[in-house]
């Protein structure tokens, strides 16, 4: 057989196997393609209504109403007034058990008492007072522990300490709101490290009102005057963010407060249309809980027990709501 031939059988030979093996790649990109297809996407927990309470009569010329809440392991829900100096707390259900502070009222938006509450797994109580510049943890029945903080912008020192939150492990986060920066410390006060400032930037603050920690020490920052959520590492590295411009219109997303569950959702405490909304832990929303004429506005308006509930201090009423998971049904 004479070369020029051969070299064309060779020739049809490789073109036979090219299209055999593009063939075959075809066929199982379709069967990836309908697999895909035939998956439908698991529907979102909804959440319902669950009951609610009122945390005092709201009266004529009232000053402004509870700031804050939390909730503990054991269910008990904690309520931060800082215009009446004191911390007060709940069964899970509303049942009024018990409080300490002055109880005093004070001058309106004079912050003497406390502007956050957040709850170690352990049960121990922080509580964080701006005009103070310190923080203050107790037992969960109000026997005060300890105290730290000074006014300065050294470490350990606050100018306007706003929002605190304990992690998995009982480490303190504390968001400054005027020096835009989180420190974070040991459960008994020892200052372990830093980060932020103000701007636009990864792991920069432009008015932030709330800080979170997830069991997992995650820490998430509601940064409202950048119209975003921040996610960092237990130690402050930036892990990634979500903006008003990643949330599909109409939820227009202004953050005032953030709560994180069990599971690691994300709960928003939001100034625009939808008030509460909820996203994956990197940012990808999973739904609202919409037509809710509540007020929410403050360091921590919303807090989530371990059974997953989900509890808003409307601000507005000086009352409490809670809201249950629903599982979708299954067809």
């Amino acid at each position: 057989m004479r070369p020029t031939a051969w070299n064309q059988i060779l020739k049809v030979r490789v073109a036979m196997k090219g299209i055999r093996f593009l063939g075959l790649g075809f066929l199982f990109f379709l069967t990836l393609l309908f697999a895909a297809c035939g998956k439908e996407k698991p529907p979102a927990v909804k959440y319902v209504y669950a009951g609610g309470w009122e945390v005092e009569p709201v009266g004529k010329g009232e000053c402004p109403p509870p700031r804050a809440i939390a909730v503990a392991p054991d269910g008990r829900v904690y309520v931060a007034e800082p215009h009446r100096d004191r911390i007060r707390y709940f069964t899970p259900t509303g049942s009024f058990l018990g409080e300490w502070g002055s109880g005093e009222k004070s001058e309106c938006m004079a912050y003497t008492g406390p502007t956050d509450v957040a709850v170690a797994p352990d049960g121990t109580v922080y509580a964080v007072h701006c005009n103070r510049t310190e923080v203050r943890y107790y037992t969960p029945v109000g026997v005060p522990l300890g105290k730290w903080g000074l006014r300065g912008s050294g470490d350990g020192e606050f100018i306007c300490p706003i929002s605190v939150a304990v992690d998995g492990r009982g480490m303190v986060y504390v968001l400054d709101g005027m020096s835009r920066r989180i420190q974070y410390f040991s459960p008994a006060g020892s200052f372990l490290g830093e980060w932020g400032t103000r701007g636009k930037g990864k792991g920069e603050f432009e008015e932030p009102f709330g800080v979170a920690a997830a069991p997992d020490g995650t820490v998430y920052v509601a940064d409202a005057g950048n119209y975003r959520i921040q996610r960092f590492s237990a130690e402050g590295s930036f892990l990634t963010q979500w903006r008003e411009d990643d949330v599909d219109d109409p939820d227009y997303l202004c953050p005032y407060g953030v709560a994180v569950g069990p599971d690691g959702t994300v709960f928003v405490a939001n100034n625009g249309y939808n008030p509460l909304m909820y996203f994956s832990r990197t940012g990808s929303l999973l739904g609202s809980v919409s037509g809710l004429n509540i007020h929410l506005r403050g360091s921590g308006p919303i807090a989530v027990s371990r059974s997953g509930t989900v509890y808003v201090l409307d601000q507005g009423r000086h009352r409490i709501q809670s809201f249950r998971p629903v599982a979708p049904e299954d067809k």
